[in-house]
């Protein structure tokens, strides 16, 4: 479920959702802004932002868990043309 807030850095209202921990008001923008500070972002910069605003919903949070298990998971895979047969 998600609520307005205001952030508490440039008072946009957003949309947040109430199951993210903490008390902080932070919008995507601002949260992002924070991460980078004014670099360009890296790849997880973006998902990070989400989480730090509280704008990622329950289910994208567990779908995004799951990628990044499912990642964990191959990287740890022996590599099939690494074999020790190899002349």
């Amino acid at each position: 479920m998600f609520k307005e807030v205001s952030c508490g850095k440039c008072q946009k209202l957003y949309e947040k959702n109430v199951e993210t921990k903490g008390q902080t008001h932070i919008c995507y923008d601002c949260a992002l802004q924070s991460l980078t500070g004014g670099q360009h972002p890296e790849e997880g910069d973006f998902n990070s932002s989400r989480i730090m605003s509280g704008e990622m919903s329950d289910d994208e949070r567990r779908w995004l868990a799951e990628d990044l298990r499912s990642v964990d998971w191959a990287t740890c895979q022996p590599d099939p043309d690494d074999s020790d047969d190899q002349e």
